[in-house]
């Protein structure tokens, strides 16, 4: 049997746990990420269940097996930014407020009850243990897997989110031949990236699979930190026409000369710039606000372009005070719909680089539908259906971004 440690650093903050909401560490997790990053590498379907095992009729193990060890690890109660003066309210200019929402639900800093959640930090080792059966091509597709799903992927809860990155530092064990290169190379991200998506596809066999997204079509943009403050003129453009008394309009480290002190600066700067894209955006804004403030009569199919981001997609006006949400239903169930863009950190605490990436693929099975929900109390119910929408709405963000040399393609 061989076996494999695996040394990892939490780079972001890493929100993974149990069914009771307990932060911990979990192989049931990692290996999860690992099968659906093998089909995203194009990886076959007969060795994803040779390689991770199988639960259909004929039901058996697979030929990996997943351990934490020599854990390291630290744990926090995940915190909004507050202003600092007043009544202590969550600042709207935060990008880590806009892509934690759900991880701290108060909006005032002193608010008790609301939920936070924890999350870990720290040091640990992943043991990867390869049954006696395993092939020298076995292990190199596993290598590949972690290659993606750590310099790619993030783990846990807001993983799509910048949330749960997560870095190699070393591994042990007696590796087979391969040019995979786990450091990032910071001198030229671009060639990295290229030299090792494309040693992942020959490992792989480069099979696409119908209807999951594929490396090969993956768009990969670094954040050009050093022109941070261009925001404030592609932010001008992008919300040219829109009106609201909550308007995303400043970054709130933007005063800062150097605001990335760390990773999680980099995700509140990739979490501000989506959020600032997506502030009263319309159409959505007056489509949204209309049907739900004539609930009850005939209302028309209503288009919310924003769909695309990732499903559901919840609203709430204020003058109104009415909220709703756009759900994907499939059958008579509702379903979600995981945003096909990552905000993603790799390097380590003291060198980074920011990614946004695009992963296209179909936006939803062919009969499902999208509705548009009342979302009160006592009157949940369907007002209308939503119109079908399209990636280039996530085309135009992200060619606003290159305008202003906010990104650069490095893939």
């Amino acid at each position: 049997m061989k076996k494999y440690k695996v040394q990892m650093e939490i780079v972001t903050n890493l929100f993974m746990g149990n069914a009771l909401m307990e932060s911990e560490l979990r192989p049931s997790s990692f290996k999860g990420l690992f099968r659906w990053w093998f089909r995203v590498g194009g990886g076959s379907f007969e060795d994803e269940k040779r390689l991770f095992g199988w639960t259909g009729t004929a039901s058996r193990r697979g030929l990996v097996n997943i351990r934490i060890k020599e854990q390291s690890i630290t744990k926090g109660l995940f915190s909004k930014n507050f202003q600092s003066t007043g009544g202590r309210y969550a600042i709207s200019g935060s990008g880590i407020n806009y892509i934690g929402f759900a991880l701290d639900e108060r909006f005032k800093e002193n608010q008790r009850g609301k939920r936070r959640r924890q999350y870990l930090q720290g040091k640990f080792t992943l043991e990867i243990l390869f049954h006696p059966m395993a092939k020298e091509e076995d292990i190199k597709k596993l290598l590949a897997v972690l290659w993606l799903s750590t310099n790619l992927g993030n783990f846990g809860t807001r993983s799509r989110r910048c949330f749960g990155s997560l870095r190699v530092r070393d591994i042990k064990g007696e590796l087979p031949h391969i040019s995979l290169k786990f450091h990032p190379d910071f001198g030229n991200l671009k060639k990295w990236v290229r030299d090792n998506l494309n040693e992942i596809m020959k490992i792989m066999g480069n099979s696409p699979r119908p209807h999951i997204p594929h490396i090969s079509s993956f768009e990969i943009y670094r954040i050009e930190k050093e022109n941070w403050k261009n925001y404030n003129r592609w932010i001008r453009e992008v919300q040219r026409g829109r009106e609201g008394k909550y308007l995303v309009k400043k970054w709130h480290k933007g005063s800062e000369s150097a605001p990335f002190k760390s990773p999680m600066d980099m995700c509140d700067f990739m979490g501000f710039l989506l959020n600032a894209y997506r502030s009263y955006y319309e159409p959505d804004y007056s489509n949204v606000k209309s049907a739900l403030n004539t609930a009850g009569k005939n209302v028309p199919s209503i288009d919310v372009e924003r769909s695309v981001f990732g499903l559901p997609l919840p609203f709430y006006f204020s003058s109104i005070r009415r909220k709703g949400a756009v759900h994907l239903h499939h059958g008579s169930e509702k379903a979600r719909r995981a945003s096909p863009l990552i905000l993603k950190v790799i390097g380590d605490k003291r060198q980074f680089e920011g990614m946004i990436i695009l992963m296209p693929s179909d936006f939803k099975p062919s009969k499902s539908q999208l509705f548009l929900w009342n979302e009160e109390k006592e009157n949940k119910r369907i007002i209308t259906s939503v119109g079908y929408p399209n990636f280039s709405v996530i085309g135009n963000f992200l060619n606003t971004l290159r305008k202003y040399d906010l990104i650069e393609r490095i893939y």
